[in-house]
């Protein structure tokens, strides 16, 4: 089972949360200080729109995003379950039938926590992860190597980070696939 935010796992969610809290300052800090731009985040893509319908047209492109990284996402599951590579651990949940009345809204509050907290955990990382990857490092590796390299140099990072090998070649191919989608949203192909 795993543990909900307010049991042993807080320790591990505040800690991630303050390397991402601190790699967006810095990626704030070298696009400003290094770069000299005013606005640095918008400059590495996290910007809403200015046309009319900024908002909504940001929210739809978050949105879509996020469904692509998620399909992409279970793809690689899949193919990590049918190779063999990971395996699918039962759920711990007691059987419904088994509990009583409050103890079966005990569980279902601990669910709907865990799955508010591995959502609201899952947005921050991916966020973060696709302004420091697909923002800052494709932009600043694109300098001296071009897009192309750029994108393969990032892959690879994002993959090594990632610290699974038995995922790597689909971390590197989700990075890419991830990286295109980016250029795709803003009419600018990586293969030109």
């Amino acid at each position: 089972c795993l543990p909900t935010i307010v049991g042993q796992n807080l320790a591990g969610i505040v800690s991630v949360m303050w390397l991402y809290v601190v790699l967006t300052a810095l990626v704030h800090f070298w696009g400003r200080a290094v770069r000299g731009q005013l606005k640095p985040f918008s400059h590495y893509g996290l910007a809403v729109p200015r046309q009319k319908g900024g908002w909504w047209m940001a929210v739809k492109e978050v949105s879509a995003g996020m469904l692509l990284g998620i399909t992409l996402l279970c793809m690689l599951l899949f193919a990590q379950l049918f190779s063999g590579a990971a395996i699918w651990a039962p759920s711990c949940t007691p059987q419904a039938s088994a509990l009583s009345s409050s103890q079966f809204l005990s569980v279902l509050r601990a669910e709907v926590a865990r799955v508010c907290e591995s959502g609201l955990v899952g947005l921050a990382v991916a966020g973060v992860e696709e302004l420091v990857f697909r923002g800052w490092l494709q932009q600043e590796a694109e300098i001296s190597l071009g897009s192309r390299k750029a994108a393969l140099l990032v892959g690879m990072v994002f993959s090594v980070v990632h610290r699974d090998a038995g995922a790597s070649l689909g971390l590197l191919a989700l990075s890419l696939l991830l990286t295109q989608a980016r250029r795709a949203s803003q009419q600018a192909s990586l293969w030109k």
